[in-house]
């Protein structure tokens, strides 16, 4: 906890109304509110002119001027017992109806420089974990078979699918080409993109 801002955990809503003061031997420059999916209208983290910090509905980690990271947990967290938001996402992602909406649940910045946080603090790993379950059920729920599509090949010395004898003797046998046979198999088209992830 010690490498975070302050040493320590904010809450969703810190000391709401007023925030915590942040003073200019910890950070020098105000930064850049920290924004939701880069919208001008989802604020997460910010430090007003004032140097008050404040922080709004977000919980998770973030760099704050890519110098200091800050770690805010929920809000209801208390020192006995902590909210389980995992087990209620993860009980909203079994509705199929609401999962498809989930898309801009979370953010999670690939290019920014890695925060190293304690085993404890790793709520993400979870949640990707059983995001990419939740992904494979939906394209497994969707159906693979329709990717499935008939190809015809001559095939030579092996057999393999459904034997066409009529057209194997017609353009095989009669050319003197007996090693080879007309075969129709079910091949799958990995590329399809009828399954729409």
């Amino acid at each position: 906890m010690d490498k975070f801002l302050l040493g320590k955990a904010f809450t969703e809503h810190h000391k709401y109304p007023n925030g915590e003061f942040i003073s200019e031997s910890i950070l020098k420059n105000l930064p850049e509110p920290i924004l939701f999916l880069g919208k001008k209208d989802a604020i997460c983290v910010e430090i007003k002119e004032n140097r008050m910090l404040h922080t709004i509905y977000y919980i998770g980690v973030d760099w704050i001027n890519n110098e200091v990271p800050i770690y805010v947990e929920p809000k209801l967290n208390e020192n006995t017992k902590e909210t389980d938001f995992l087990t209620m996402l993860f009980s909203a992602l079994n509705h199929p109806e609401i999962a498809e909406y989930c898309d801009e649940l979370f953010e999670i910045k690939f290019h920014d420089t890695q925060i190293e946080i304690n085993q404890q603090q790793d709520k993400l790993t979870p949640l990707l974990i059983v995001l990419f379950i939740r992904l494979v059920q939906e394209i497994v729920r969707k159906g693979l078979k329709k990717s499935y599509y008939r190809v015809e090949k001559n095939l030579n010395s092996r057999i393999k699918g459904k034997i066409l004898v009529s057209r194997t003797i017609k353009d095989n046998i009669i050319k003197i080409k007996c090693s080879r046979l007309i075969a129709v198999l079910m091949s799958l088209d990995i590329m399809d993109t009828k399954t729409d992830c």
